[in-house]
């Protein structure tokens, strides 16, 4: 209770802080935002540094300080110092009446995405005698591209897709959730396939010291790689549930996400029932892909397929290019593995970056070679030597 205490008052600076941030955001100000979590994170480990002596106490007081620090102070000094903004103390303002209308579907929905990690520590307890240790550190792992690249390009997109739908744009609404969707597909299905391939020396080098043995880096690696086989689709729900929210849609995303998870619960039960915690980390995979399924149909039907033209072909493309790749990228990390054997740590290190280097450059390569309206964006972004690189 002592934590819990020291922690509870930083609610009271992150829905306000949220607040604040929406604004930045809808002004396209990205450089604050992106500044919150690494003076909220850093708080957490700075304090807790200072203050050991006390503990895990510290920490806690990290999470207090970054909570004010990072994601109140900061962004209400940038808005002050921008002159043009105040704060409005009342309820009846007509913006809050309509907030509040979109924002009940989402606090009374319960979403598979939302819900999905406490489904599965829940029925990873049904799976056996380290289930759930197996799944939380596989998750953790599967959910850095998520952050990354999903969850990013969802945030920043959204203004964009909100400012458009405001001004009925709507021909730049679907060409920009084209857009985006297809470079979050190229920037996530190869991301995904590597982090596959370097699976086992990422959990060893992250994980694997103390009780958690070389069984339970077999046991993880299994269930990291059946994670991220839908790495895509929590990018791809991440910007169409946003497309929903930019047109003022906030029931069909809530509605679909409790049907599916509604129909997830059979699923986990039995799956973890029959194969364990393969099982529940199937069921993860599956209840994700199937919202993302469910969420593109209900948007093609209502609003056409013109935000979804040509996506299906580009995606196969760069999963064909990044099979290739991802092949002497694996020969690179088994022969890392092999070749220092009594030295997990090291080798592990020099088989990731090995592999890394070995597969981005075979993926920029043939992609620049096959698909190269895909892989353009990127290479006009990483300056003069990704631009000598793009094909004419």
């Amino acid at each position: 209770t002592t934590f819990l205490r020291i922690i509870l008052p930083a609610q009271a600076a992150f829905l306000p802080g949220a607040c604040l941030l929406a604004l930045l955001y809808l002004r396209k100000q990205f450089h604050v935002p992106a500044l919150v979590p690494i003076i909220y994170n850093g708080s957490i480990i700075l304090v807790g540094v200072l203050l050991r002596g006390n503990g895990m106490e510290g920490f806690c007081w990290g999470v207090l300080v970054g909570a004010f620090a990072g994601n109140l102070l900061l962004p209400w000094l940038v808005l002050r110092r921008s002159g043009d903004w105040r704060p409005c103390w009342t309820w009846w303002h007509p913006g809050i009446k309509r907030f509040l209308w979109l924002a009940v579907p989402l606090m009374v929905g319960q979403s598979v995405v939302v819900l999905d990690e406490q489904m599965v520590r829940i029925f990873g307890s049904l799976a056996g005698t380290g289930a759930i240790s197996w799944l939380n550190y596989a998750r953790r792992i599967m959910l850095v591209p998520v952050g990354i690249v999903a969850q990013a390009a969802g945030v920043a997109s959204y203004p964009f897709l909100a400012d458009l739908a405001a001004r009925k744009d709507f021909h730049g609404f679907h060409r920009t959730i084209n857009e985006t969707l297809r470079n979050t597909l190229t920037m996530l299905i190869p991301l995904s396939l590597w982090m596959m391939v370097v699976a086992y020396p990422t959990i060893v080098l992250i994980f694997q010291q103390g009780h958690f043995g070389s069984d339970d880096t077999q046991h993880t690696m299994r269930l990291l790689i059946i994670l991220l086989a839908v790495v895509s689709c929590w990018g791809w729900q991440q910007i169409v549930g946003r497309a929903f929210y930019a047109r003022q849609d906030t029931i069909t995303p809530a509605v679909l996400g409790t049907l599916a998870t509604l129909a997830a619960l059979p699923l986990y039960y039995f799956a973890s029932r029959w194969w364990g915690a393969s099982g529940v980390a199937l069921a993860s995979a599956l209840s994700i892909g199937v919202y993302t399924l469910a969420l593109s149909w209900r948007w093609r039907q209502r609003f056409g397929a013109d935000a979804f033209a040509g996506l299906a072909k580009g995606a196969v493309q760069v999963l064909i290019v990044a099979l290739t790749a991802g092949l002497p990228a694996m020969s690179v990390t088994m022969a890392c593995l092999q070749r220092w054997p009594h030295h997990p740590y090291g080798a592990s290190v020099t088989a990731i970056a090995a592999s890394g280097v070995v597969f981005a450059l075979g993926f920029v390569l043939l992609a620049n070679w096959w698909m190269p309206q895909l892989i353009r964006p990127f290479l006009e972004k990483a300056g003069p030597l990704g631009r000598r690189m793009m094909r004419d």
